[in-house]
């Protein structure tokens, strides 16, 4: 009736103000159901063989377009009237909804698309079938919905709800909306406010379609799931101090010392690797060589026992692969006989599996799933904790003419003989007693000291593996005690510090002359990892303290690092 009518202009109303007296441009249109008249796209649009429109939206009026919200979208709502047939209410949030897309004039940036409905649940919903698809709609539109529920139930469990307050309360949670019910006998001050605890909560599914070579020239097409499911919640924003707040905003820029306030554009700078006191600028081709280059795709290397899979060496996480149910027959069919036998044989699969191309290769071993239910046929994807190393080798060796002497090399391999040499007998991937992965044992023995011990430090990984091999193998230890002892002897290493302090005093001395030291002018020492060079021949170094010193032949500058911060509300 008329109270419900003026109640719902005043929820309108209200939220209309709110918005007003934002900055920004903002456009608005309003829409009616239950009009006496009828006028919205849906309506208008003719086929072709026939003079009415689409069905379902009678009486359903868009009195105002997709304007700039303005005082006018204030005054149409007061100008709303009671009309006597009945609407859709589902088809009038089909129509507003294309409203929001089709008439935006806001511009080309982000915008917040925000659908606002009073109603008191009595106009129905007839088709109910399309509920699903609005829903996906919205959250892919990303379209905020706000429904002021008018004498709505206060605890949402009430006997005495309708068909259409349900569907409504349904949908608001399924596309983390909003409600504020206003009671029967109060206004907007005694509204309570409804909403889900985690709003635009939408699946990311990282999806795998590709080849799966079971054999030598058989390929089936699958597809994979990952098997925990992962949801997307909204970033944390920098924000600057002060009531009002306002965004931060982080500008860097490089500027040669010798030429204050000239910027060096970023087409002139180069990445470079610091190599024995060198620093060796790399280009895109280079770059293109140390990158991992491989096509997408699943391969079986073998098939084997389940039985002699040992659990300690599977990760937790799992994808779930099935058939492409793109793919035309027989390829499911080849790919449900295979999961049978190896159901029926106890057999698992030991895949290397390229997920995405140009990363890098990991182990799967891969079980048969058989849901009889369905029936569904399935395979349980686990990953191995290791993966292969597929790097191009990039020959740095002109920077090291000395080499690696005959006796330090043969020391080295001593090393490395007496520690990857197992007990005579042993089974690394079936004895239990022997650590196959130290790293990952210290990991667990971590845990169980802060569980014991939790005031006390945790040992280091390289104590705890030392440890680890007298206390288990005393033969192999005291077989590579010797062999770290030569090794030790035929390699002296010097202490970082001093390796520091010779670096700068041999190569980044700003007190020698030109000429002192090959010619070259030097420019700041202490360097990082992350560096930078400048084009023609002048490469920048950047140190821990925000110098930059430039070298090249025997022009050497020495290059500044700016960085503005710059605050605005």
């Amino acid at each position: 009736g008329e109270t419900r009518l003026r109640q719902a202009k005043d929820c309108l109303s209200y939220w209309v103000r709110g918005r007003l007296i934002q900055s920004g441009k903002k456009d608005g249109a309003l829409v009616l159901v239950g009009s006496d008249a009828t006028h919205n796209e849906m309506t208008s649009q003719k086929e072709e063989d026939s003079e009415e429109g689409l069905p379902g939206y009678e009486n359903i009026c868009v009195t105002r377009r997709m304007l700039n919200a303005d005082v006018g979208l204030y005054q149409e709502i007061e100008k709303a009237a009671l009309g006597g047939a009945g609407g859709d209410l589902l088809s009038g949030m089909i129509v507003a909804s294309a409203l929001l897309r089709d008439e935006l004039t806001v511009g080309k940036g982000k915008m917040h698309k925000h659908l606002v409905m009073a109603t008191d649940a009595s106009t129905p919903i007839i088709n109910t079938d399309q509920f699903p698809d609005l829903s996906d709609w919205f959250r892919n539109q990303e379209i905020h919905l706000t429904l002021f529920g008018l004498g709505f139930s206060a605890d949402g469990e009430s006997e005495g709800m309708g068909e259409t307050e349900r569907l409504l309360r349904d949908f608001v949670e399924l596309v983390g909306g909003e409600l504020r019910v206003v009671p029967r006998g109060g206004g907007l001050a005694s509204e309570r406010r409804e909403r889900p605890l985690i709003k635009q909560v939408q699946a990311s599914f990282n999806v795998y379609k590709g080849v799966f070579e079971v054999a030598p020239g058989m390929q089936l097409r699958v597809v994979s799931f990952p098997g925990v499911r992962m949801a997307k919640t909204p970033s944390l924003k920098r924000m600057a101090p002060g009531e009002a707040g306002g965004k931060v905003n982080k500008h860097t820029w490089y500027e040669l010392e010798d030429k204050k306030g000239e910027e060096v554009g970023s087409e002139e700078i180069r990445e470079a690797y610091l190599y024995g006191g060198e620093y060796v600028v790399v280009g895109d081709q280079e770059k293109d060589d140390l990158k991992t280059k491989q096509p997408m795709g699943m391969q079986v290397y073998c098939y084997l026992k389940q039985s002699d899979v040992k659990r300690h060496f599977l990760c937790s996480e799992a994808d779930v692969v099935v058939a492409d149910p793109s793919q035309p027959e027989p390829s499911g069919s080849a790919f449900s006989s295979m999961v049978i036998a190896m159901a029926e044989d106890r057999t698992a699969a030991m895949v290397r599996w390229v997920k995405k191309a140009n990363k890098h290769p990991e182990m799967y071993v891969m079980y048969p799933l058989i849901q009889d239910r369905a029936p569904n046929y399935s395979l349980r994807a686990v990953r191995f904790a290791w993966k292969e190393e597929t790097r191009c080798p990039k020959e740095f060796g002109e920077l090291d003419p000395a080499g690696a002497g005959e006796e330090a090399r043969a020391a080295a391999a001593a090393v490395v003989q007496a520690l990857t040499q197992p007990p005579e007998g042993a089974d690394l991937f079936a004895a239990e007693t022997y650590p196959p992965n130290p790293q990952l044992q210290h990991f667990w023995d971590v845990i169980h000291h802060k569980a014991i011990n939790p005031d006390k430090p945790t040992p280091a990984a390289a104590d705890h593996i030392g440890e680890c091999l007298r206390r288990q193998e005393p033969s192999l230890w005291d077989k590579a005690t010797p062999a770290l002892k030569r090794m030790r002897e035929a390699c002296p290493l010097e202490e970082k510090e001093t390796q520091k302090e010779k670096r700068q005093a041999g190569v980044y001395d700003p007190s020698k002359s030109d000429g002192a030291d090959g010619g070259a002018d030097a420019a700041v020492g202490a360097t990082s990892s992350k560096d930078v060079a400048v084009a023609d021949g002048k490469a920048a170094v950047r140190d821990d303290d925000g110098a930059v010193g430039a070298k090249g032949g025997d022009d050497l500058a020495s290059q500044v690092k700016t960085q503005g911060m710059k605050a605005g509300e």
